[in-house]
C-alpha cells in the first residue's frame, strides 16, 4: 500500500512539473492569430484582441481589451462588444500538444451595443454569419472541405475536392458549451421608437450549450444599484435561435423578482412611468414565447407602496395573465385580477403599441368594493380629495376605456354609495349618501347629489367636457341655504383647496355659484385653477381672521371673480 501511494505521489509530482515546464515554455503569443480568427469564425466579426496570458488551473487564455465588430450595416465605428476582461476556456489535453480548442468565454464588465433598424432587423441577428459565401471566399477549399473546426484541409495533388452542397449564408454559425457576461452594461436603441439608446447596468448573463440548431439555457440577472438584495432573475430554456427573427426563438423560463425597490427599479429602466413612485416589488412569472408570442402568468406584490411620496398603508397584488404578440406589437390581457389591500378590480383588453401613445381597448370592473384603499390612491396622485383625509364608503364601477392610453374615452359607470370623508381638520365627517358618474365618450356627468356635513347641506353638479382633447372644459353648480362656514371650510380641505387653510371662523352663507373654464387634466389644482365665472354670496354675522373674506372665499372656490359677490359681515 505504501508503494502504491508513494507511486501515485511521484505520478503527480511529475505532471505537475511537466504542467509547469509546459507553462513556462509555452508562447502564449504565438496563438493569438488562432484564438482571434477562431472568435472571428465564431461571431462573423471582425474581433481585435489586447495582452494575452496563460492560466492552467483551469486551462484559459486571458485577453485584455477585447472588441467585436459590429455589423457594418448598423454601425462602422462603434463596437458591438468591448470589454475589459475575457477569459476564454479551453480544452487541456488539446492544449498540451499546442492545439487550441475554445469551450466557452467570460466576459468582464462589458459594454455590449444592441440596435434595431427601422426595418426591425437587430444587430445581433447576423452573428456567427460567414461573411460570403464560401465558394466565393476559398474556391480551392471548398466548405465540403474541412475539419470540425473549421480549417480547410490539405488535398492530394490529382484529387479533385468534391463539389459542395449550397449553404445559405445565413446559416448561424455560433456555437460554445458556455458564454458569460459579468457585470456588463447594455445599451438598447430600438430606431423604430427612439434615437436615444437606454442603458441597463450591472447585468450578468450565463447561456449553457448554445448551438445553432439545439436548445440552450439561459441565466440572466440584473442586480439594482440600491441597497439589499435587489435582483430581477430569469432562467429557462429556450431555442433553437431563430437568427432571422430572433423574437420568434422559443423559450420557456421564470422571471423572479426579489425585494426590488421601485425607486431603484424606475432608475435602472430609465422610466418617467415610474416617476414618483416607490416600494418593494417581489413576484414570480412564468414566461413562454411560442413564434413571437410572449405570454406572461405569475403574481407580483408591492409593500410599503408610495405615491408622490405619500404612503398608502397597504400592499398592492396583482395575478395575471398576458400575451405580447412581438411580432404585432399587440399586448392582450387575458385577466388581471388587481388587489389595493383587499379591494379588487378586475381588468382585461388589448393595447396596441404600434403608436405613441399606445392604443388601449380595456375593460375595468369593481363591484361593491370600499372605497378606502382607492380613494388613498387617488390623494396621493392628485386626482381627488386631499392627503391627509379619510374616505369610506363603497363603490360600483364599470368601465370601458378606448383610444389613446393618455386620453381615452370612457364608457361606464362608477356609483358610489354612503361615502364619507374625514380627518385633515374636518370637525365634522361629510357624507355624500349616493354619486353616479356617467362616463360617456365626450362628457363625464354626474347626477345632482348631496353634501353633508352636520346642518348644512349642499346640492351639487359636475360636467367635463371633451376631457381626452386639449379643449377640455368643466362644469360645475353648487347651492346651499344657510351654510355654515366650517362646515364650507372643512369640504374645501377635504377637496384639497389650499387656500382653505388660511380661513377660520363662524357665520352662515347662501350659496348660488356655476363655474365653467378650460381644464388641462383631472386633478385638484388643474380644475381649481380653471374654474371662473360669477359668485353671489348672502354673508351674515361673519367673523374671520388674518384674511380679506372676498378674497379667501373666491381663493376656496378657485373663482376669478370675486366682485361679484355680496357680503354682509364682521370683522373680528
Amino acid at each position: 500500500m505504501r508503494k502504491l501511494f508513494v507511486g501515485i505521489a511521484i505520478f503527480i509530482g511529475v505532471l505537475v512539473a511537466g504542467i509547469l515546464v509546459f507553462a513556462a515554455t509555452f508562447n502564449v503569443n504565438h496563438y493569438r492569430s488562432t484564438i482571434q480568427s477562431q472568435l472571428e469564425r465564431r461571431f462573423g466579426r471582425p474581433v481585435t484582441l489586447g495582452k494575452m496570458h496563460l492560466s492552467i488551473f483551469p486551462p484559459r487564455f486571458r485577453v485584455q481589451d477585447l472588441a467585436i465588430a459590429d455589423d457594418p450595416s448598423f454601425s462602422a465605428d462603434a463596437p458591438f462588444v468591448k470589454t475589459q476582461q475575457l477569459d476564454v476556456a479551453v480544452k487541456l489535453m488539446p492544449l498540451m500538444h499546442k492545439q487550441v480548442e475554445i469551450t466557452s468565454l467570460d466576459l468582464l464588465k462589458p459594454n455590449v451595443n444592441l440596435i434595431r433598424n427601422l426595418n426591425g432587423t437587430w444587430n445581433f441577428a447576423s452573428l456567427g454569419h460567414p461573411g460570403g459565401p464560401p465558394t466565393q471566399q476559398e474556391p480551392e477549399n471548398p466548405s465540403g472541405n474541412r475539419d470540425k473546426e473549421g480549417n480547410a484541409k490539405a488535398t492530394t495533388q490529382g484529387q479533385s475536392n468534391p463539389t459542395p452542397e449550397p449553404q445559405p449564408e445565413s446559416k448561424q454559425q455560433l456555437s460554445m458549451e458556455e458564454l458569460t457576461i459579468r457585470d456588463g452594461q447594455i445599451s438598447v436603441l430600438d430606431q423604430k421608437k427612439s434615437k436615444t439608446p437606454s442603458l441597463y447596468d450591472h447585468i450578468d448573463v450565463t447561456l449553457k450549450d448554445l448551438s445553432p440548431d439545439s436548445p440552450f439555457t439561459l441565466d440572466a440577472a440584473v442586480h439594482m444599484a440600491g441597497s439589499g438584495t435587489q435582483e430581477a432573475r430569469l432562467q429557462g430554456k429556450g431555442g433553437p435561435i431563430v437568427s432571422e427573427k430572433p423574437e420568434a426563438t422559443p423559450f420557456d423560463g421564470n422571471l423572479n423578482l426579489k425585494q426590488v425597490k421601485l425607486g431603484d427599479l424606475a432608475k435602472f429602466l430609465n422610466s418617467p412611468v415610474l416617476n414618483g413612485t416607490d416600494g418593494v416589488i417581489s413576484g414570480d412569472v412564468k414566461l413562454s414565447n411560442n413564434s413571437g408570442k410572449l405570454t406572461a402568468h405569475g403574481t407580483t406584490d408591492i409593500q410599503s407602496a408610495k405615491v408622490q411620496g405619500m404612503e398608502l398603508g397597504y400592499p398592492i397584488s396583482a395575478r395575471y395573465e398576458i400575451t405580447n404578440d412581438l411580432n404585432a406589437d399587440l399586448v392582450t390581457i387575458h385577466n388581471l385580477a388587481l388587489k389595493l389591500g383587499s379591494t379588487p378590480f378586475d381588468i382585461a383588453g388589448t393595447a396596441d403599441l404600434k403608436s405613441t401613445p399606445a392604443i388601449i381597448d380595456l375593460y375595468l370592473q369593481a363591484k361593491d368594493i370600499s372605497i378606502v384603499e382607492a380613494a388613498k390612491l387617488a390623494a396621493a396622485s392628485g386626482i381627488a380629495i386631499s392627503q391627509g383625509t379619510t374616505a369610506t364608503g363603497s363603490l360600483k364601477a364599470d368601465i370601458h376605456a378606448n383610444g389613446p392610453a393618455n386620453k381615452p374615452a370612457l364608457n361606464g359607470n362608477i356609483v358610489g354609495t354612503n361615502l364619507q370623508l374625514s380627518g385633515n381638520g374636518i370637525n365634522q365627517p361629510i357624507q355624500v349618501p349616493s354619486i353616479n358618474l356617467a362616463l360617456r365618450p365626450v362628457t363625464i356627468q354626474s347626477n345632482q347629489f348631496e353634501v353633508n356635513s352636520g346642518a348644512t347641506k349642499l346640492l351639487a353638479q359636475i360636467a367635463i367636457h371633451n376631457y381626452s382633447t386639449p379643449g377640455a372644459t368643466v362644469d360645475a353648480a353648487v347651492r346651499s341655504s344657510n351654510a355654515q362656514l366650517p362646515a364650507i371650510i372643512a369640504m374645501a380641505k377635504a377637496y384639497g383647496v389650499k387656500a382653505a387653510e388660511k380661513v377660520n371662523g363662524a357665520g352662515n352663507i347662501n350659496l348660488d355659484m356655476r363655474a365653467s373654464g378650460a381644464l388641462k387634466s383631472i386633478t385638484v389644482a388643474d380644475i381649481t385653477r380653471a374654474m371662473n365665472g360669477t359668485v353671489n354670496l348672502d354673508l351674515n354675522d361673519v367673523t374671520y381672521s388674518g384674511a380679506n373674506i372676498s378674497q379667501e372665499l373666491s381663493s376656496i372656490a378657485k373663482f376669478l371673480n370675486p366682485s361679484a359677490a355680496t357680503q354682509t359681515s364682521k370683522t373680528a
